[in-house]
């Protein structure tokens, strides 16, 4: 979750089933209601874990994280069973990072937590969790690695994924070189590759794990790297998924930008990213989309190879958009935007013309370009995006497009923001995301455009009381009564 752990389980709210803004077009329950309903029922004696965790994600959802922290904690002390406990404990860890943007100390206190949860906890559920200790393990180091808790992180990656889940189940070292092999071994076959239930879930667990390997490796970069044993073990069993699976794991062409993304990112971990950006702006753009992206010779002698193919990979340029507008950053280089937003363009026509086309490819471009228009304040651009999103009708791109509106209001004037608004509501006016912008725009600390929206959608919809009460909640939440002298 961008936004962290609390406002992952505000999208879910478990007892609606849908996001906030869908519920208020299905009749159902709007934030705040939805609040007033579980402290209802928690009031009535409804104590069940999954009410406290349900009111937990509701506060999360709209930036309230002390009180998401204080009632999953709840949930936790009545959860007897130790690894169910174990699992909700790193849910709770994301609501202490969270709470911990405006109260150090539970920074201190998600710390602790995650050095009991490692140290003490783990050796006593490793057994019983089985295969789970790895999807545990890969939740709690990306958590750790995101709130830049490295050291954390390092120590839940060898602890959880690098030693030997049981005698049975070895090492997801061992499983990357396990698949791996296989795929190079006469013994291989491509209908048990693509089709038996238990080497799909190998694939994925492969990919997952590469990934958070990835991500601890470009948080820790390339000095630590030469210096910590563990993370030399993760770089190690990436280049080899990157080298024998990463594209062997592909079902279309269209999909080799993807994989051409996770290779970038790996490549900046290990060289750098300021290096790399350097070898990438002098590669040369392909000429024929002629190549077997499969057969690969690894290590940094692949890299000259791959560099063409990353400057046409519009998920990694769009990637590198949505990091300048990660959590901690509190300004935006608009030069930067510009510049990416650029090289998207040039990525997205040069991949066209070579045949690469894969629906998340159109789904990056479009919201590269989204991006670039909100920060250019360029009218036009943004209505044309707004005017895609009505014609394709679907639902993901829907969602997305109306989360950036919020994710990047807080690097808007409120003037523009305004035109943003309007903007929507003359070209798109999808009421139950009006609300999701509002929302998302005051989790990332825009609240004067979080009312502005919210104002907006009330006023718009002033036969529905539910828009009313959500626009009153939000102006107590951010504009609260100043006390009297």
């Amino acid at each position: 979750g961008f936004f962290g752990q609390g406002h992952r389980l505000g999208m879910e709210i478990g007892c609606f089933g849908v996001l906030p803004g869908e519920s208020i077009e299905a009749g159902q329950l709007t934030v705040i209601r939805g609040i007033k309903t579980m402290q209802d029922l928690l009031a009535r004696g409804d104590t069940d874990t999954a009410n406290y965790r349900e009111l937990s994600g509701l506060y999360g959802f709209t930036g309230q994280y002390a009180e998401a922290a204080d009632f999953h904690a709840k949930a936790v002390a009545l959860t007897k069973e130790p690894e169910s406990r174990f699992f909700m404990q790193i849910e709770l860890l994301g609501h202490l990072f969270d709470a911990g943007r405006t109260d150090p100390a539970r920074i201190e206190q998600a710390k602790a937590l995650a050095k009991d949860l490692l140290e003490v906890q783990f050796p006593q559920v490793k057994a019983k969790l089985g295969p789970a200790a790895w999807s545990a393990g890969m939740e709690l180091v990306t958590m750790l690695n995101r709130h830049e808790s490295g050291a954390l992180a390092v120590q839940a990656l060898e602890l959880m994924l690098l030693e030997s889940a049981g005698d049975q189940l070895g090492s997801l070292d061992d499983k990357v070189s396990q698949v791996a092999a296989y795929v190079q071994s006469p013994k291989y076959n491509q209908q048990v590759w693509e089709g038996s239930g238990q080497m799909l879930e190998l694939r994925h667990l492969t990919a997952s794990y590469a990934g958070t390997c990835i991500g601890v490796l470009a948080e820790a970069g390339p000095t630590r790297l030469t210096q910590d044993p563990p993370l030399k073990s993760a770089a190690k069993s990436a280049e080899l998924w990157l080298t024998h699976l990463a594209f062997h794991d592909i079902d279309e062409p269209g999909e080799a930008p993807m994989r051409y993304a996770s290779a970038a990112r790996y490549y900046a971990a290990i060289l750098g990213q300021e290096k790399f950006d350097q070898l990438l702006a002098a590669a040369p753009l392909p000429t024929a989309n002629d190549v077997d992206h499969a057969q690969r010779i690894g290590g940094l002698a692949q890299l000259p190879l791959d560099l063409p193919w990353i400057r046409i990979s519009v998920p990694y340029w769009l990637s590198r958009m949505q990091e300048l507008f990660a959590q901690d950053k509190t300004t935006l280089d608009k030069v930067e935007v510009a510049r990416l937003a650029k090289n998207l363009e040039e990525a997205y026509t040069v991949g066209t013309k070579l045949g690469l086309e894969h629906p998340q490819i159109e789904f990056a471009h479009h919201i590269g370009q989204l991006i670039a228009a909100l920060i250019a304040q360029d009218k036009e651009a943004l209505k044309a995006r707004l005017v895609f999103v009505k014609e394709k009708d679907d639902k993901r791109l829907r969602d997305d497009t109306a989360q950036w509106l919020g994710d990047a209001a807080r690097f808007m004037s409120i003037e523009w923001f305004g035109t943003v608004m309007q903007t929507w509501k003359n070209e798109l006016d999808y009421k139950p995301k009006y609300f999701w912008i509002a929302w998302r725009a005051g989790l990332s600390g825009a609240k004067q455009q979080a009312l502005l929206a919210a104002k907006l959608a009330a006023d718009r919809f002033k036969d529905d009381p539910a828009f009313k009460e959500e626009y009153d909640f939000m102006s107590r939440l951010y504009e609260p009564p100043k006390k009297a002298k």
